[in-house]
């Protein structure tokens, strides 16, 4: 968390910290990690589009199936 407040436009950390919730099937935290991750990286066309991936899987584990399917589409569309 401490890198996230020295570093909070580099979305790597966020991704990271999403992948420890995803580990602990924990999917509120997961899903609000990676909401800032798309909001840290608008630029980095490639790395939104990993991290809508990992949202529609969070999503989808969440039984948020029709969330899931928006996030899928909108990493593809990048």
């Amino acid at each position: 968390r401490h890198c996230l407040e020295l570093y909070p436009h580099f979305f790597f950390f966020f991704q990271e910290m999403a992948e420890i919730y995803i580990d602990k099937s924990d999917w509120k935290n997961a899903l609000a990690c990676l909401d800032a991750a798309i909001k840290a990286c608008p630029a980095d066309l490639e790395g939104q589009a990993i991290v809508y991936r990992q949202r529609g899987h969070c999503q989808m584990q969440a039984g948020q199936l029709s969330a899931a399917d928006e996030a899928f589409l909108s990493g593809l569309q990048l």
